[in-house]
């Protein structure tokens, strides 16, 4: 039993060596934000010499960006998303030309398989929470808003004075996401009262805070914001005088 010890003792030994004298230099942690490039690096090196890598890739939650080979040659690329890679020497980096939202979702992974051993390191991206702005409006029927230019997107919440509106029923929620990777959110209340103070208020789906919000004040009179009808009518009245001016001569 001691020989055997004896024996794999320097295996072991060899194998602590070689991964501990293998080292990543990547970034932790880095922010970006929607629609602007973004590169990830990771540089791999030893102090002993003869490093030799075997391979070589960036991924993120199972999905394989890029790899290379023992050749230092680029394996083929997913086509999947707006992105490439470079290698030079041991480093090998990721570039986003476009930087989406929902990329943040898990860190990317930087690993390398070399004779001196097997390492890893990782990079999370914290896309940069903004928006451009709400308009607020009154509609024949209901109360809308309209957020732009997110990123990421929100959740909406409405409010009847200052209560918040529980009954998921009455509010409608549409996303869409723009090329530029930024969001619009357009959300409207279905209620029959417009003698109350309504607000529409965006929430960071990341601190769950309160980001904007917009006042929609009582409206007593439909019409007030009702598309304009004025000159038509003018028209028609204009027209119902000629024509009795006309017949009555």
């Amino acid at each position: 039993m001691i020989h055997v010890l004896l024996n794999t003792l320097p295996w072991l030994l060899g194998t602590f060596t070689s991964s501990e004298s293998l080292m990543l230099k990547v970034k932790g942690h880095i922010t970006a934000d929607c629609g602007k490039p973004v590169t990830l690096h990771c540089e791999v090196s030893s102090p002993m010499s003869g490093l030799s890598i075997k391979h070589m890739e960036w991924s993120q939650s199972q999905f394989s960006y890029c790899s290379v080979d023992k050749d230092g040659h680029l394996a083929a690329q997913s086509s999947l998303g707006d992105f490439h890679c470079r290698y030079e020497k041991g480093n090998l980096s990721l570039h986003f030309d476009q930087w989406q939202a929902h990329q943040s979702e898990s860190p990317f992974m930087c690993k390398v398989r070399s004779n001196q051993g097997i390492q890893h390191d990782y990079t999370l991206v914290e896309t940069i929470e903004r928006w451009e702005g709400v308009e607020a409006t009154w509609g024949l029927d209901f109360p809308s808003c309209t957020f732009r230019q997110l990123c990421p997107a929100g959740d909406v919440d409405w409010f009847k004075d200052s209560q918040k509106i529980t009954d998921l029923s009455l509010i409608v929620t549409e996303k869409r996401t723009e090329d530029s990777g930024t969001s619009t959110i357009y959300s409207y209340l279905k209620t029959p009262r417009r003698d109350r103070l309504y607000h529409c208020s965006l929430k960071s789906l990341r601190t769950g805070q309160y980001l904007t919000s917009a006042e929609l004040p009582p409206q007593t009179d439909p019409s007030d914001t009702a598309p304009a009808h004025g000159p038509c009518w003018t028209s028609l009245g204009v027209l119902v005088g000629f024509v009795i001016e006309k017949y009555s001569h």
